[in-house]
This record gives structure tokens, C-alpha cells and sequence, in this order.
């Protein structure tokens, strides 16, 4: 069973167009509550040098936000950009897949998400392979 994070991780990175059909597709949903409406602001990103120095401000970045309640259950939705939709989308699968009525459903809706993003890693990675110039030194045999 993944854990919030991963499943978090997989809705936000997951594909947009995927993820609203997927929900529209299960028909009547419970009625859901905002418990913070879709709304956009910056982060600040920080980084390390080397991945163990010390901190420092590498820029901000614009994110959405949303905070809603389904039958009891929270989630929440953080996406990179200016997408209140795709927000709301991932906040309403996080608490959908919390109650025990959906969590087969979004299950489903993950694994799909989850391919969807592995093929798209996987083109990503091909196309970066494709650019790769390789270095090499020849040896001059004048040095005897």
C-alpha cells in the first residue's frame, strides 16, 4: 500500500487530462466542502550545495493550492502553476481515496496515473540520452 506521500506525489506529478476524466468518471460524488478554496501564491525554493551544504534561496515558484472535506475526510492538493482545477482535482482523489467507499477507485485511477507518468520519465530520459556527447582522450604514441 503506498503511503500518503507517494500517492500525493502521483496525483500532483500525474498527467492533468487523466485525473479530471478519471474523477468525472465516477459519477455522484459526495458533496465536498472547501475548506480553502483554490488559490495561487509562491513558494520559495531552496537548495544545497552539493546536496549537504548549507541552505540557500534558489527562487520562488508559483503553486495552487486546495484544502476540501468529503464525508469527513481531508485532502489536500498542491500543483506547480496556475491550475485551481487540477488543485481541486488532486485535494478531492486525496480525500476520496482516504474513504474506504472510493479508495479501489483511486487506486485505479493511480496505477493509471502512475504509468502514464513512467512512460513520460521514460520518453524524458530517452530524449536527454539522445543529446549525451561523450569525451575521450587519444594518446600519442610519440612519447616512447
Amino acid at each position: 500500500m503506498p503511503t500518503r506521500s507517494q500517492i500525493l506525489r502521483t496525483l500532483t506529478l500525474g498527467d492533468r487530462k487523466i485525473l479530471i476524466k478519471s474523477l468525472e468518471s465516477l459519477g455522484e460524488l459526495p458533496e465536498l466542502r472547501y475548506l480553502r478554496r483554490p488559490e495561487k501564491g509562491l513558494i520559495m525554493v531552496r537548495g544545497r550545495v552539493g546536496g549537504t551544504g548549507a541552505p540557500f534561496n534558489l527562487g520562488e515558484m508559483l503553486v495552487t493550492r486546495c484544502s476540501v472535506s468529503i464525508e469527513g475526510f481531508i485532502g489536500h492538493g498542491y500543483v506547480i502553476s496556475d491550475d485551481p482545477e487540477k488543485a481541486l482535482a488532486v485535494a478531492a482523489a486525496d480525500a476520496l481515496y482516504q474513504n474506504p467507499r472510493f479508495t479501489e477507485a483511486i487506486a485505479g485511477l493511480l496505477n493509471e496515473l502512475a504509468t502514464s507518468l513512467s512512460r513520460a520519465q521514460a520518453a524524458q530520459q530517452s530524449q536527454v540520452a539522445s543529446t549525451v556527447v561523450e569525451f575521450f582522450t587519444m594518446v600519442r604514441g610519440d612519447n616512447d
